[in-house]
C-alpha cells in the first residue's frame, strides 16, 4: 500500500503519494448545518486518511455525503468507513407540458396571486423558503441568512418568470412557491413547496404551470429534477406530469463516537 499524506486544512484536502496527488476531499457545511463531503478523483487507499482528517478537523456529530445508487462499489467503500443509508432520492426528467396541469379554472384559487421573486420581499420570502423546507424530507432546520439567501436567489441561473411565489391577496403572506433555474445544462428544479393550509388547492399545479410555460417558451422539453422517495405528494404530482425517472441516488450518514466529540458538538 502507498503512504498516503495529507495536506490542506478548513474545508480542502489533498492526498499525495510522493509526488503524485491521489485524491481530494472537500467539505461544505449548508444552511442546515449538514456537513457534505465530496471525494474526487480518490485512489482506494486515500479515502480513509483523508476521511481521518476531515473528522480530525471539522469536529462535526455528523458528516454526509451522497452517492448515485449505481456506483456499487462507491456504496461498498463508504459503508466500510462508517457511514450508512439516511435518505434515497429519485431523479427524474420531467416534461414540459403545461397542458398536464391545465385545470378547468387555470387562475390562481380566489384571494392568491402570484408574484415572481424578483418583486417579492427577500425577508419574507427567505422565511417561507426555510419554513417550507422544514417539511421536507432531508432538509428541516434550515435558516438562511439574509445575505446567502439574496445570492442564492439571484445566482446564475435565476430567471424571474421560473421563480413564482404565490401570496395571499388579502393579507400579502407568502404561501408557497416555485424555484426553477435555468441553467446552461438545461432548466433544473431547486424547489417546490405550498404551505399546509393551501395544500390540495390548485396552488401547486398553478405554480406548475406559470414556470413550465416559461420553460416551454425557451424552447426547452424537459426540467431535471430530484425528490425525496419518501415524499409521495412531490412524487405523485411528478407522475402526473410524466416525469421519467433515470435514477437514484443515496444520501449517507456517518455518525462520530460520542466519546470522541468536544462537548460543544454534542
Amino acid at each position: 500500500m502507498a503512504r498516503v499524506e495529507i495536506t490542506g486544512e478548513g474545508d480542502r484536502w489533498e492526498a499525495h503519494d510522493g509526488a503524485d496527488m491521489v485524491g481530494v476531499l472537500r467539505a461544505v457545511t449548508r444552511a442546515d448545518r449538514r456537513t457534505f463531503l465530496s471525494f474526487r478523483d480518490c485512489h482506494d487507499d486515500a479515502y480513509a486518511p483523508l476521511l481521518a482528517r476531515a473528522v480530525t478537523e471539522l469536529h462535526r456529530p455528523r458528516l454526509y455525503t451522497s452517492v448515485p445508487e449505481q456506483d456499487e462499489p462507491g456504496l461498498r467503500r463508504l459503508a466500510d468507513l462508517g457511514f450508512v443509508v439516511s435518505r434515497r432520492d429519485h431523479h427524474y426528467r420531467i416534461p414540459v407540458d403545461p397542458a398536464r396541469f391545465r385545470l378547468p379554472d387555470p387562475a390562481p384559487p380566489p384571494g392568491i396571486v402570484l408574484v415572481s421573486a424578483a418583486d417579492a420581499d427577500l425577508d419574507r420570502l427567505r422565511v417561507l423558503d426555510d419554513t417550507l423546507r422544514d417539511d421536507t424530507p432531508g432538509t428541516d432546520g434550515w435558516r438562511w441568512s439574509p445575505a446567502d439567501f439574496q445570492e442564492e436567489t439571484f445566482s446564475d441561473g435565476f430567471n424571474p418568470a421560473t421563480y413564482q411565489v404565490a401570496a395571499e391577496e388579502r393579507t400579502g403572506a407568502y404561501v408557497g412557491l416555485a424555484r426553477l433555474w435555468m441553467k446552461s445544462a438545461g432548466p433544473r428544479f431547486g424547489f417546490i413547496g405550498v404551505m399546509p393550509r393551501w395544500r390540495r388547492t390548485r396552488v401547486t399545479y398553478v405554480l406548475l404551470s406559470t414556470v413550465f410555460q416559461e420553460v416551454e417558451r425557451r424552447g426547452h422539453t424537459e426540467v431535471a429534477g430530484e425528490i425525496d422517495a419518501t415524499n409521495q405528494a412531490s412524487n405523485a404530482i411528478a407522475t402526473r406530469a410524466g416525469a421519467l425517472r433515470i435514477g437514484d441516488s443515496y444520501e449517507l450518514v456517518r455518525e462520530a463516537p460520542r466519546s470522541g466529540l468536544p462537548r460543544e458538538a454534542r
